[in-house]
């Protein structure tokens, strides 16, 4: 039907031409010659007029020809336009008939069903297909991501064989701050050269309480005060908090601070610590540490009228 119709519109297009160039013919109108003789005031011989007859009725003759051809291709076209419409109302009545079929034992309804089953089919293979581009961009940015990483670790690799001198006096000197603090515990750091980058491991036999593992943070921090004091770099100065003591033993916090003051002393840098007066004056410290020496003589006046703690006033 769809065909048929297409054809309908093509031959319904040709006959408009066909027959607006059949109204178009016509015979060459003699008088015209007449008159412009006519005019200039000369009078046709007998000669002319018949030759103008002859003329006349051979252009006759092929206009009639003409209108007679034109006409035929009309008539045939519209015989084809008649036949191609008888066509598709056949088609029509035959297409109804079979909807009324399939509509009375359910096959419409099945074949709606699989329309919509085919579509959802399509819309889940183009959603497919997208993820299989995705994996398959993902699989190559897998791949350079390792290429990179191996990158890294080489790359590091040479770094650290480059600084060997450095890396080797932190670990020296967090050896020496580990065994100042426990004499009868050893540890270790090292620096390892790995895919996701360097990688700082440092540990003290014992139990793996809050105790150690916050010495582990002071020698890591009295490692690079040391080595960036010696070399007159860095701020100068090491501060720490009385948080990092918690859960210590008073001889290792009284060591780390012999240990750091010594360090500061030597290197002409300044060691900071915050303590409560109580902890402070119950440590072990050795003889060579001044007290009231080391304590910076700051004195609370919340007690006084213009005075306060962090601004405000206690009765």
């Amino acid at each position: 039907m769809q065909a048929l119709a297409r054809r309908a519109v093509s031959l319904r297009e040709t006959l408009a031409h066909l027959q607006d160039a059949l109204k178009r013919e016509r015979l060459p109108e003699r008088d015209d010659v007449t008159r412009l003789y006519q005019a200039v005031g000369i009078e046709l011989p007998e000669s002319a007029k018949r030759r103008f007859e002859d003329v006349e009725r051979f252009h006759q003759s092929v206009v009639e020809n003409r209108r007679l051809r034109l006409q035929e291709e009309i008539d045939a076209i519209g015989r084809e336009l008649a036949v191609g419409e008888l066509r598709a109302a056949e088609l029509d009545a035959g297409r109804s008939e079979t909807l009324r079929t399939l509509e009375g034992r359910g096959a419409l309804e099945d074949f709606t069903a699989l329309q919509k089953r085919l579509a959802d089919a399509d819309a889940e293979a183009a959603s497919l297909r997208e993820r299989f581009k995705a994996a398959e961009a993902l699989e190559s940015e897998t791949t350079q991501l390792g290429i990179d990483r191996k990158s890294i670790k080489r790359r590091l690799q040479e770094d650290h064989h480059l600084r060997r001198g450095r890396l080797d006096e932190a670990i020296l000197l967090i050896g020496e701050a580990i065994g100042y603090l426990y004499e009868e515990r050893q540890g270790k750091f090292e620096v390892e050269a790995t895919e996701n980058g360097p990688e700082f491991r440092i540990s003290i036999q014992g139990d793996r309480g809050g105790g150690i593992s916050n010495m582990e943070i002071f020698c890591l921090d009295h490692a690079p005060f040391a080595m960036w004091a010696g070399r007159e770099k860095g701020p100068g100065f090491l501060i720490h908090d009385s948080h990092l003591f918690d859960g210590v033993d008073e001889r290792q916090v009284a060591n780390a601070l012999d240990l750091e003051a010594a360090t500061a002393t030597r290197l002409g840098g300044q060691y900071i610590v915050t303590l409560n007066s109580d902890i402070f004056d119950s440590l072990p410290l050795p003889n060579t540490l001044d007290r009231d020496a080391i304590v910076v003589p700051t004195r609370l006046s919340d007690e006084s009228e213009t005075g306060g703690l962090f601004g405000f006033q206690f009765d």
